[in-house]
């Protein structure tokens, strides 16, 4: 997948590949040995969630790169759909997230976007984030009506008031 990736960057839209890894630890490697001074840190990083064999080390992994990297920009490109994964890449600092069922053209779009300075979401999965953060908000209206608070503030106080209580 992943050579199939770097020609069609590479081919069709003219960004070259600074190079490629299997895992978390061989990226982190690749850095290392190409921090600034030495040559180019990449612009722009395209990564993939649940990298073989290190199920939960994506969001780390993006929080880590942004930390030692922040001129690298993050995308996400997976096969996973899950609004809450998209909404925990774009709060660990990814700059987009692509997936895989869509046109080949989404992941230039999403280049070309973070490269801007833009966060690119596949306009299918951006639809439901607005639904998704709707949810959110009605679950967080819940807990307040159940709890008797009208905003965060009297949340806090509430929890407050509640740890001295305990």
């Amino acid at each position: 997948m992943r050579y199939g990736i770097e020609s069609y960057l590479s081919e069709k839209c003219s960004f070259k590949c600074a190079g490629s890894s299997r895992t978390v630890q061989d990226f982190f490697n690749y850095m290392e040995e190409n921090k600034p001074g030495k040559s180019a840190v990449p612009k722009v990083l395209v990564t993939e969630f649940c990298t073989e064999g290190e199920t939960g080390a994506d969001i780390p992994m993006i929080k880590k790169c942004r930390k030692l990297y922040p001129e690298t920009k993050i995308i996400v490109y997976t096969e996973r759909k899950s609004p809450v994964l998209v909404n925990a890449a774009i709060e660990a600092d990814a700059m987009g997230y692509v997936t895989k069922q869509s046109d080949e053209r989404e992941l230039k779009n999403a280049m070309d976007s973070v490269l801007s300075g833009r966060i690119y979401v596949e306009p299918d999965l951006a639809k439901n984030l607005v639904v998704f953060e709707r949810t959110v908000e009605n679950n967080i209206s819940r807990i307040y009506t159940k709890i008797g608070v009208f905003s965060r503030d009297e949340l806090v106080r509430f929890e407050e008031a509640f740890k001295k209580s305990a």
